[in-house]
């Protein structure tokens, strides 16, 4: 009988792994993803998006000085992804690593060359080395999870940033192949620790460096205005106030400054009320759902959106998935 339920047990993990590897059917319904490759999505987008404003930060009139360390340095502060909080992002120079941002602030300004993991691993070395062949790329190993305390895996991404002699990197701790989940679902949770990371550097920045509400829209828009994501480039985000005025949006910047508190999908739904509504009754913010213009496609699509609160401010910021009725 025991033999019987292993080999049973044997032959539904052998299907579960079948199905998350395979592209089943056309319907995103059964092509599962595994907790590793959503990980994986997270940090590695995460990672790109956050290089991608902090390039176009360098390039703008708030790059005086050392106005970019600082600020790097702010939004690392206040980026946090993952339930646990775990997620975090860190920022070194291509030249003997030395730390720029990172979450433990003594180490800024000391080089971490040669660091090793808990394996005696040079992990940054090789970091290094994947920026220097690749340009970007995913290394692995062992250092304490802040979120447990303990000695785990970790899985970083890293990437250089255009311009600039640094390297951004980010990681998530563990193995973790299941649950799996299907496309839609997981790019449902994507889009959440996405928005997490961004609102949480833009409103660090904002509420310690800009003192001025100019500022703050200015930096808003200069950061979000390049970030693109998903392989068709349909991800992008938007930033309001609860009043509805448009702060900053990455494809439409004919709406920036207008006041949509009226606005209206093809179904007649109050989509930024709704969305205020949304933000306002969660901390951790929410999804909605709408119709809108995909610009990849060009032509509206129902769109479910996930929005929240950049703390500190009154802005909100929030970013969606296209997809079937």
């Amino acid at each position: 009988m025991k033999r019987i339920t292993y080999f049973r047990q044997l032959f539904f993990s052998f299907l579960i792994i079948t199905l998350a590897s395979c592209d089943c059917s056309d319907d995103d319904q059964h092509t599962l993803v595994s907790q590793t490759e959503l990980n994986k999505a997270i940090v590695k987008t995460n990672v790109i998006n956050v290089a991608t404003g902090l390039h176009a930060i360098y390039q703008s009139s708030f790059n005086t000085g050392s106005a970019l360390e600082d600020i790097s340095r702010h939004f690392i502060n206040g980026a946090r992804f993952f339930d646990d909080k775990s997620g975090y992002l860190f920022i070194e120079t291509l030249d003997e690593a030395y730390v720029i941002a990172h979450i433990k602030e003594d180490w800024i300004g000391t080089s971490r060359i040669h660091a090793q993991d808990a394996n005696g691993k040079y992990h940054v070395q090789e970091l290094l080395e994947i920026i220097n062949t690749s340009g970007f790329g995913f290394s692995q190993y062992y250092l304490e999870n802040p979120s447990t305390g303990l000695i785990e895996a970790k899985t970083s991404f890293v990437s250089g940033i255009r311009d600039v002699p640094w390297f951004i990197g980010s990681g998530y701790y563990g193995h973790h192949s299941a649950p799996y989940y299907t496309e839609k679902e997981s790019k449902s949770l994507l889009i959440k620790d996405l928005t997490r990371t961004i609102a949480g550097g833009i409103g660090s920045v904002i509420n310690a460096y800009l003192s001025s509400e100019t500022d703050a829209t200015a930096f808003c828009r200069s950061f979000i205005d390049r970030i693109r994501f998903f392989d068709d480039r349909s991800g992008y985000f938007f930033i309001y106030n609860t009043e509805g005025l448009c702060i900053a949006h990455g494809t439409q910047k004919e709406q920036e400054g207008e006041n949509q508190w009226d606005l209206k999908d093809v179904k007649d739904n109050y989509v930024l009320r709704d969305i205020i509504d949304v933000v306002n009754s969660n901390t951790d913010g929410g999804y909605y759902s709408y119709y809108w213009w995909n610009p990849s496609k060009d032509k509206i699509e129902p769109k479910t959106a996930f929005a929240m609160k950049i703390p500190g401010t009154d802005y909100f910021i929030g970013t969606g998935i296209y997809h079937e009725d």
